[in-house]
């Protein structure tokens, strides 16, 4: 009698032992997707950054070099203004 009541006992033990460790296996399963997720998105946060990074650089260049011809133009309509006069 003893042990049908303590195989009565271990059997929902059993059971809320199993549901409990297949539901932390299926939460690092989500959390490992999620981690990859996030893995994924970093990379490509990464790859932006490097594209608006150029992107920067080129527009700079681009900048002083128009400044730089501003200047000469400048210079040159001050040279013509002078030989003018």
């Amino acid at each position: 009698m003893e042990h049908l009541l303590l195989l009565l006992l271990l059997v929902p033990i059993q059971v809320i032992l199993t549901r409990w460790i297949f539901g932390i296996g299926w939460i690092v399963a989500n959390l490992e997707k999620i981690q990859s997720s996030i893995e994924e998105i970093i990379k490509e946060n990464k790859s932006t950054q490097i594209k608006y990074d150029r992107i920067i650089k080129q527009q700079e260049t681009i900048i002083n070099l128009n400044a730089e011809r501003n200047n000469r133009q400048a210079e040159m309509i001050d040279l013509l203004e002078e030989t003018k006069l």
